[in-house]
């Protein structure tokens, strides 16, 4: 690749490489400490403190994946059938039930 592309190159996820350049560059300059947040099929995040790159991964906890992980964790603890999260997954929870659960005020 470096026949093709002749400096140095850098592999980061997106959360990262979009927090870094604001923090260079855009709304964070001049901020010791940074946030970005990026929202898409996933939920990403850039966090930079004390002026570097803090590595995390905020999409295992709040992504849709997540949400479900969690949402049948819950349902494998609690065999109350007689809860929302029961009624509305009938025992199998993908990652519609959480629009459902919202709309049905859960």
């Amino acid at each position: 690749m470096h026949h093709y592309i002749p400096c140095k190159k850098y592999l980061e996820n997106d959360g990262d490489a979009a927090a870094w350049a604001e923090f260079l560059y855009g709304a964070g300059k001049g901020s010791c400490d940074f946030l970005m947040v990026t929202l898409g099929t996933g939920i990403g995040a850039g966090i930079i403190m004390n002026g570097k790159i803090s590595r995390g991964c905020f999409e295992r906890y709040a992504s849709a994946s997540a949400l479900v992980r969690q949402a049948k964790a819950m349902m494998k603890n609690d065999r109350n059938k007689d809860s929302l999260l029961w009624q509305i997954c009938c025992g199998n929870c993908g990652r519609k039930t959480g629009f459902s659960g919202g709309e049905r005020g859960g």
